[in-house]
């Protein structure tokens, strides 16, 4: 006598949570969840979807690429960046111009309570950079750079 198969009552549920984890998604608080699977420099992600995405409000030093030369303080922010980001689950809040033109995602992002964004900032290891219409953080983001230049760190210490 053959035996049949019977589905488990589990599987419905492992099929939501593997998608709950593995997409990203707009929540009633109106933030995206996603799990960033590279820091590609100090101020770009790319997402396990492959979404590109480009921090709001901030520009890092360059790393060497095949279009930029290596500044002072680009393997810093990127480390810096990489060690908040990579491999873990982020949360975005895309800005009011959703692309840059090179059709990147534009977001502000949180790893944990912590504003990656602001953190880079605190850190000296970026610039601001405001473009309306996304200019929501502008004045903390000024703030955070105006205190990372008294003190000297980062990029700032150059100077």
């Amino acid at each position: 006598m053959r035996q049949s198969i019977k589905p488990s009552r589990h599987i419905p549920g492992i099929i939501l949570i593997l998608l709950f984890f593995s997409l990203p998604a707009l929540t009633r608080d109106g933030f995206y969840y996603a799990k960033v699977k590279k820091a590609i420099d100090g101020d770009t992600i790319s997402l396990a979807d492959g979404t590109m995405i480009r921090y709001i409000g901030i520009d890092t030093p360059e790393v060497n690429g095949p279009y930029t030369k290596a500044e002072p303080f680009g393997i810093e922010a990127s480390e810096f960046n990489r060690r908040l980001v990579e491999g873990r689950r982020v949360k975005l809040e895309l800005g009011s111009e959703r692309t840059d033109k090179y059709g990147r995602t534009l977001a502000y992002v949180w790893s944990g309570d912590d504003m990656v964004n602001s953190e880079l900032l605190k850190a000296g290891l970026a610039r601001t950079l405001t473009i309306p219409p996304n200019t929501k953080f502008a004045e903390l983001f000024g703030r955070l750079e105006k205190e990372a230049r008294i003190k000297k760190i980062g990029i700032w210490s150059l100077n």
